[in-house]
């Protein structure tokens, strides 16, 4: 029996509205067990590389956030006025993704994207990602973003 975020049956279980794919219950021990190892909730990326028809650049900066496998962020900056992403956590903590945003010359772009991880050695992250246009030209390419710990976020993104 299904009633609001509770559900029913021989033992009463409580979900939260957002799904924590992230977690798995030792039914035996009735441990909680975190399987992905990265946070992404307070993190700031920049472009370090990207493939000719993609839109961003070194200038723009991504400002992430995350609650269990929801991840979001704004970005902006170069050729992007102003873009949002979502995305849920996978296996091996690889982001799957949909993005949009309104680029310099007007046009609202969209897209999709799975990003894979990398630890560098200094504890920043580096996101390996496939995307593909859903709008403009349909095209796919590869980017690279990084980390960077030396900003801070400022008050609102769009200006």
């Amino acid at each position: 029996m299904k009633q609001g975020n509770l559900y029913f049956s021989l033992f009463t279980w409580h979900f939260s509205l957002i799904p924590n794919f992230n977690l798995k219950i030792d039914c035996q021990t009735k441990e909680t067990i975190f399987v992905n190892k990265i946070n992404y909730d307070s993190k700031i990326f920049a472009s370090v590389q990207n493939s000719e028809t993609g839109e961003v650049s070194s200038e723009t900066r991504f400002y992430y956030r995350q609650k269990g496998s929801l991840v979001w962020a704004e970005y902006s900056g170069g050729a992007v006025v102003f873009g949002t992403l979502i995305a849920k956590v996978m296996a091996n903590d690889r982001l799957e993704m949909r993005y949009q945003h309104l680029n310099a010359s007007g046009e609202l772009m969209t897209g999709e994207c799975v990003s894979t991880p990398e630890i560098l050695a200094d504890g920043r992250i580096r996101l390996y990602e496939k995307w593909r246009w859903t709008s403009g030209d349909l095209s796919e390419g590869e980017s690279i973003i990084e980390e960077i710990l030396a900003e801070t976020r400022p008050n609102q993104v769009y200006r």
